[in-house]
């Protein structure tokens, strides 16, 4: 096989076009190539070559804006150079040789190519804005930038390995890593952010390889397997500003449903494994039996007493709890009805497991394959692949002990899948009668009563060299296979049910935000993975995906160590994630297993995220709009503080929170509070940024922090959601000087102000409906309280003020407590002084 670089050497001529404009420029080969640059807005420029004629007109298979308001540009000729101004960016290329740099209107550097990065021999360490050649064949296509001094990358999609990606070589093909422990990923994402106030996002499906300054410290280079380069090059410059635009290419987030923000649970059988049954019993809700093998009624009786059982003792132990996850298609229609029913009295909703594997000698592979719904092989037949769990435990098959094993090759993972799992057949998610078929199957128990898909599980190992219903190439196929099988169960979810669609999902790609939400696969249950999971948190946060979760404690029980510890330290700062998920290989994950003192802990956590839902559901309201995730890397915040840049174990959990969690059992951590002011939530200590605090924590405390001028809405304590509305609202307010917030209740958007001046402390709430208890912390006793104009009566103590409609009370921790009705008015509250 001869393979041979070409590269842009040269540009010959330019034509304006309506929005943007086509560079006509000659390879170092004498081949003429298109370098077409689309003005988007003034903050987007989308960057194309293909040197193809043939693919030119073939779209990405990714949904993206196409359609653009058009907004003016300039094209300014010199000498040697041809400039681009959109008003906000000028786009500056150098005709010979080829190089092009983006500046902002200041003058400064966003983002230079760079087309000279060579060794001291002369031979290139990365390879300059061309294509690859085969045999005469166009393959691959590539872009080098320069690294400027101080950059730092972030994103990438799940990524375990450390937050700032500088050094790293990131590959971009979803696969199953079989834990946290590598650089491979479920969930892969074409977009990073740079520190710089910029992203590129590349519009393909196919396997792409960022290579961040690990090969030459100069330069970084993006390489795709596929002749079509398609960059959106977004400029901010605020990294949250990013975010928005990125999301506006690629789909801005759905809401999900407000139940969804409760805790989540998968219940086990009370004394044996769970849902993997033993060869005694043959039982597996998520996965049915062979078609010649009959469902045991007793055992689904038996489970079901037990998941029964489980909710029974949640409530008796007053842990709120929302949503178990105890149907698939292993049981029927009826049984789903049946658990939905024997569930409805405690609150709970039941959520449903899906995968796409369709194991053989099942009825629903059967349908399948007659219907011709499933993948194929080049000769037409159905893909038979090796996925899915096996039926009955015990059957796992052993470890291998290879160096094929340590690099995880295609051909590793072909062989282990045989070895642990049984084979398939896989939906093919481009036929739009197959996408119908798995609708129906799965409306069929969201009719029964289900509430979503808890689990959307696998898709991210599908083979490279399927055929598809569209035609197009397994390779191109393989990454957006995933999203396509989360849409179209999110979509059924919809379709189906009274409410907002809702999918966990294990696998996805650029654009899965659309379909929320998603969890970080199996982590083992170590201190490593602990850390490992909140880097994967952060990353997913910055490549446009607000909502995610992961399995508290890790989910590989069989491969770490699960202590009390450990689950009570993770579940801590996982009650400050957009979703909870109590879910993973025996022991149950339940809070009374791990004994009594992580009882207690847990419930006091358990119970203040529920307190805290018309905060997590205003945030994500939030998100919806703008892009920005609920779990904030310190970076995405603090922009121009250098110190946050590598921190990649605390986080902002929504606009006001600081979240330390404490990652290793000795219980020492270091926390970096940036410039401002800082409060000690469960202390009320105050501190002033920039500071280092260095912490002996007790077992029960998450380091948790709330930045100055916060207001935090706050609901009534409930067991789940939906058993009392988000009325009374508590505003804890933190004031230093101005503070708002949006207090968003599906019926209800309500815009809430404050501010301290020197005499005076003024409160604004927009038009409601609600009852308001407002929590001015840190403050002192003011002369008088009026709403709207009018004094409010001073209660005698906190009694009095409890039974009151309309009064202040001031305790001796300084704080003022203000209540009233709000009586679908705006309501304008005054502290004098």
């Amino acid at each position: 096989m001869i393979e041979e670089h070409e590269f842009i050497k040269s540009l010959l001529s330019f034509e304006k076009i309506k929005n943007g404009i086509i560079f006509h420029c000659k390879t170092n080969q004498g081949r003429t190539v298109d370098v077409e640059l689309t003005v988007c807005s003034p903050y987007i420029l989308r960057f194309r070559m293909c040197p193809d004629e043939k693919l030119k007109s073939i779209k990405s298979l990714l949904e993206i804006k196409e359609n653009w308001s058009p907004c003016g540009f300039d094209v300014i000729e010199e000498t040697d150079t041809v400039t681009v101004d959109t008003g906000i960016l000028y786009f500056k290329v150098k005709k010979e040789p080829w190089t092009y740099t983006i500046y902002d209107k200041a003058g400064e550097i966003i983002l230079k190519e760079n087309t000279s990065d060579r060794d001291a021999h002369g031979n290139y360490r990365s390879l300059p804005l061309g294509f690859t050649v085969e045999n005469g064949k166009f393959c691959k296509s590539n872009e080098t930038f320069s690294i400027l001094p101080g950059e730092c990358f972030y994103g990438f999609g799940e990524k375990f390995t450390k937050f700032n990606k500088l050094g790293q070589r990131i590959r971009c093909w979803n696969c199953n890593p079989f834990g946290a422990g590598t650089e491979e990923s479920y969930k892969n994402i074409p977009f990073f952010i740079s520190n710089r106030g910029y992203g590129i996002f590349v519009n393909s499906t196919y396997p792409i390889i960022f290579e961040m300054g690990n090969r030459s410290l100069m330069t970084y280079t993006i390489l795709v397997d596929d002749p079509r380069l398609d960059l959106f090059i977004i400029y901010g410059p605020s990294l949250k500003d990013v975010l928005a635009r990125y999301v506006e290419i690629t789909g801005f987030p759905s809401l999900p449903p407000k139940e969804s923000f409760g805790i989540w649970h998968t219940p086990y059988f009370i004394d044996t494994q769970p849902w993997l049954a033993t060869p005694k019993r043959k039982f597996n809700f998520a996965y049915p039996l062979p078609s010649n093998e009959k469902l045991d009624e007793n055992i689904v009786k038996e489970y079901f007493d037990s998941v029964e059982e489980t909710a029974k003792k949640f409530r008796e132990l007053d842990i709120p709890i929302d949503i178990f996850m105890c149907v698939g298609f292993g049981v029927t229609p009826l049984h789903a009805r049946e658990i939905c029913e024997r569930l409805k009295p405690y609150g709970i909703k039941v959520g449903m497991y899906v995968a796409p594997l369709l194991a053989l000698g099942r009825n629903i592979e059967k349908e399948a394959r007659s219907l011709g719904y499933v993948l194929k092989k080049s000769d037409g037949s159905p893909y038979e692949i090796p996925l899915g769990f096996k039926v009955y435990a015990g059957e796992r098959g052993v470890p291998e002990y290879s160096l094929e094993a340590i690099e995880r090759t295609e051909a590793w993972r072909w062989r282990h899948n045989k070895i642990f799992y049984e084979l398939c057949l896989m939906p093919d998610f481009t036929n739009p009668e197959a996408v119908k078929w798995w609708k129906n199957k799965i409306a069929e128990y969201m009719k029964a009563g289900c509430f979503g898909v808890a689990m959307s599980d696998f898709g991210e190992d599908v083979p490279a060299d399927a055929c598809y219903y569209n035609g197009r190439p397994g390779k191109e196929m393989h990454n957006i296979y995933t999203l396509l099988y989360q849409k179209a169960t999110y979509e059924a979810v919809a379709e189906s049910t009274g409410h907002r669609g809702l999918v966990n999902a294990r696998s996805g790609y650029a654009g899965m935000q659309k379909y929320p939400i998603c969890w970080s696969g199996d982590p083992n249950c170590e201190w490593e993975d602990f850390l490992a999971n909140i880097r994967a948190g952060l990353s997913m946060g910055l490549s446009g995906i607000p909502f995610w979760s992961c399995d508290n404690g890790g989910y590989q029980s069989n491969i770490g160590h699960l202590t009390p510890e450990l689950w009570i330290r993770w579940t801590q700062w996982s009650m400050f994630t957009s979703h909870v998920r109590l879910h993973g290989e025996p022991p149950p994950r339940v809070p009374w297993v791990f004994g009594e003192k992580a009882l207690e802990i847990f419930r006091k956590y358990a119970k203040l995220r529920y307190r805290l839902l018309p905060y997590i559901y205003s945030q994500s309201y939030i998100a919806t709009r703008t892009g920005l995730p609920l779990m904030r890397a310190m970076i995405l915040e603090f922009q121009e503080d250098p110190n946050c840049y590598n921190i990649e174990d605390q986080y902002v959990f929504g606009d006001s929170f600081l979240v330390a969690p404490v990652c290793s059992p000795s219980g020492k951590r270091s926390i970096y509070l940036p410039k401002g002011i800082w409060f000690d939530y469960w202390t009320g200590k105050e501190y002033e940024g920039p500071a280092i605090l260095s912490l002996n924590v007790p077992i029960d405390v998450l380091p948790l922090y709330v930045k100055g001028d916060s207001i935090i809405p706050m609901g009534p304590d409930m067991s789940y959601v939906g058993e009392k509305p988000f009325n009374p609202i508590t505003l804890d307010i933190w004031l230093c000087s101005e503070a708002e917030t949006i207090l968003y209740d599906d019926d209800e958007i309500v815009n809430c102000r404050a501010k301290k001046k020197e005499d005076k402390i003024l409160l604004e709430i927009g038009a409601s409906n609600k009852t308001y208890i407002v929590k001015f912390n840190k403050t002192s006793c003011p002369l008088e309280v009026s709403l709207n104009n009018v004094n409010l009566p001073k209660a005698a103590n906190y009694n009095e003020f409890e039974k009151s409609k309309r009064c202040w009370y001031f305790d001796n921790s300084f704080i003022v407590y203000i209540k009233f009705d709000a009586l679908g008015i705006t309501n304008k509250v005054k502290l004098q002084y």
